[in-house]
């Protein structure tokens, strides 16, 4: 292999590299499947936990008590709105921005904090909600935004999910999803018509460009009937397509089937 310094190009450029460790983790899935109570209870180590999600008290409290694992919590983020968010107009859209402004603003310490820490799993619950808190913020409300602004929004969720990068974290993301759809034309006795249907597909819910943004991506689903939960990888170095299920079915095991490399304890 020829060196970069041989094909003329500076001491800045590298032939090799070293990883950082530093992964970003989507678990998407419909609410219920159990992504939560799998991320927690099967990461090695302690894990800091950002919820912006419902009251998990008493898993939390289960996972401590039962399982001994060592979950850092913070104050749950709580959105407290006295007007509308979807359609707010005058006044109220400035009280809805304030609300989550601060709301905000204490996540993103508490993610720099986590970054800073020697913790090195970050369980952010869940990335929707990150993404409507961004706009409200900014906004004070969630419909009728000019799309030349979403600019500002998007980069704004692009800076939280990169502040991770270099850091050696494994920030890990729990997302709901939802189904693609797709515009067809179908003729119809009166001609053809654009119509939409859904696909095999599925994405998370919210920030449009999240997926493309994660490294390993796994789509999570729960048998009620077998009461088993599965894990198909959908993003990832390698091992798309592969399930997992059982008791395969863990943080560890998901890194080492999606990245090739072993060690994720």
């Amino acid at each position: 292999m020829a060196k970069p310094s041989t094909l003329g190009l500076g001491p800045s450029f590298h032939s090799t590299t070293k990883p950082s460790g530093t992964l970003a983790v989507s678990i998407r899935g419909p609410v219920g499947v159990g992504k939560t109570y799998t991320a927690l209870k099967t990461i090695p180590g302690p894990v800091v936990y950002l919820n912006g999600d419902r009251d998990n008290d008493l898993l939390l409290g289960r996972l401590r008590g039962k399982f001994g694992r060592e979950i850092l919590t913070t104050k749950r983020y709580v959105l407290k709105f006295k007007h509308d968010v979807m359609r707010g107009k005058g006044e109220p859209i400035d009280d809805n921005a304030r609300v989550a402004r601060e709301i905000r603003d204490r996540f993103k310490a508490d993610l720099v904090a986590a970054l800073e820490s020697q913790v090195r799993y970050i369980v952010i619950d869940q990335s929707a909600f990150v993404w409507s808190l961004i706009r409200i913020a900014r906004w004070g409300k969630l419909t009728e935004i000019p799309q030349i602004l979403y600019s500002q929004a998007n980069w704004e969720m692009e800076q939280i999910i990169h502040q991770a990068d270099d850091t050696g974290k494994v920030v890990v993301w729990l997302s709901p999803s939802e189904q693609v759809w797709e515009e067809v034309i179908e003729q119809t006795p009166t001609g053809p018509q654009k119509k939409r249907r859904p696909t095999n597909k599925t994405q998370s819910v919210g920030y449009k460009a999240f997926d493309s943004a994660m490294t390993v991506i796994a789509e999570m689903h729960y048998d009620i009937e077998e009461n088993v939960r599965s894990m198909r990888i959908v993003k990832g170095v390698q091992g798309i397509g592969k399930v997992l299920a059982g008791k395969e079915v863990g943080i560890p095991q998901l890194l080492a089937a999606a990245t090739g490399v072993e060690d994720w304890e």
